[in-house]
């Protein structure tokens, strides 16, 4: 891995369900910034991000993201009660336009929307089993999210800086 001030990159694995199943998955992180105004945010292929400073205390993204997720089921009504286990695995792959805002020195907001396609969604007879049971085609749909969050004060950062 290489950093710098304005760059990084890497490369690694992750353990996750990115695309439904828990696998290690290969993960290429690129960032850069490519002046004050203008960078990339990155971890291929689950995530990437351009990002357009519109102030110190505003950002605006937009990009893609892959998301997956597995989950266990546990039918007690026939026909599904013959099973004892069924997973549902989801991959959905999301557009997104996105806009974090600074309310005060610690306390971001963000609000995000955009597309999300449902990539896979399929429930299988037996927990990690290729052997679907049940399958589906979703059609996708537009989604928006708010969020609060908190970071690291300014002057935390400055101080960790300075030394």
């Amino acid at each position: 891995m290489e950093t710098q001030p304005d760059f990084a990159w890497g490369v690694g694995l992750q353990l996750g369900y990115t695309f439904g199943r828990q696998r290690i998955y290969p993960g290429i992180m690129y960032n850069r910034t490519f002046n004050d105004r203008w960078g990339v945010e990155s971890i291929f292929p689950a995530n990437l991000r351009v990002r357009y400073n519109v102030s110190e205390k505003t950002l605006l993204y937009t990009g893609y993201r892959i998301e997956g997720a597995s989950y266990n089921l546990y039918a007690d009504e026939p026909p599904l009660s013959q099973f004892n286990d069924i997973e549902l695995r989801r991959t959905d792959i999301k557009a997104l336009l996105r806009l974090e805002q600074e309310i005060y020195d610690f306390l971001w907001f963000a609000v995000e929307g955009g597309f999300r396609q449902y990539y896979r969604h399929r429930a299988f007879d037996v927990v990690g089993s290729r052997d679907e049971l049940i399958t589906n085609t979703l059609a996708g749909a537009g989604y928006i999210g708010i969020e609060l969050y908190a970071v690291p004060p300014r002057k935390l950062l400055e101080r960790s800086q300075n030394r």
